[in-house]
């Protein structure tokens, strides 16, 4: 039986056209053109897949923990704004800056921004505010408590990510057999390894994307709350 990993993450997507734009005539005038904003977006996934073999499983399973501190890191940064937009009654999908930006108002002026030991900011009230102001307050500094602990396990990840995809390169039919697969099986098994590497390939990219988010945070919050 095989187990599957899986964890989306939203800051990777692919762009896939529909299957009704792909045979829709080039010249047909009797229809509205469609633009390329209007293409569907699809998020690719990030999984690592048990084969069953251990020589094999044992390689990608070194991944799993850095794959879920990319997945806790990208969750405490969809909460980031999520806490905000709920703690203020706004709604779901508005942006960080839309937050902040009505947190401010709420707040009165009554809001100053300090930098944590990790160079991260958090928020603090200047005098008395009300309850979903101190609730907005709490639930982001708790975002950022969590992705200021994690950011130091974020550097090393592209490094482990492809030391693993470099001992999976030692598999190949041969090697399987050597580990018990049966010659008509070792086609599917390396297709699996192939797909995990291929995974592995991606998430170096996808931990760039958190840091270069995580290092706008200072200045987003800092333009929302001046002085």
């Amino acid at each position: 039986m095989r187990h599957w990993f899986t964890f989306a993450l939203a800051l990777v997507t692919l762009t896939v056209a529909t299957s009704a734009e792909a045979k829709k005539p080039k010249d047909d005038s009797t229809t509205t053109p469609t633009t390329t904003e209007q293409t569907a977006a699809a998020p690719v996934a990030l999984a690592m897949a048990q084969t069953g073999i251990a020589d094999v499983d044992n390689v990608f399973n070194a991944a799993v923990e850095p794959l879920k501190t990319v997945q806790d890191t990208q969750t405490a940064l969809d909460n980031l704004t999520k806490n905000l937009n709920t703690a203020l009654g706004l709604a779901d999908g508005g942006s960080l800056s839309d937050a902040l930006n009505d947190l401010k108002t709420k707040a009165s002026g009554k809001i100053t921004v300090a930098m944590n030991d990790k160079a991260m900011p958090s928020l603090k009230p200047s005098d008395a505010v009300p309850e979903n102001v101190q609730k907005a307050i709490d639930g982001f500094n708790k975002s950022i408590d969590e992705i200021s602990a994690l950011v130091p396990k974020l550097a090393g990840l592209p490094d482990q990510f492809k030391q693993i995809a470099a001992s999976a390169a030692a598999f190949n039919p041969a090697s399987l057999t050597k580990s018990g697969v049966k010659a008509t099986e070792a086609p599917k098994i390396m297709k699996e390894i192939t797909g995990n590497v291929k995974v592995l390939g991606q998430a170096p990219d996808v931990v760039t994307g958190l840091l270069t988010s995580i290092k706008a945070l200072p200045s987003t919050v800092s333009s929302a709350f001046p002085g």
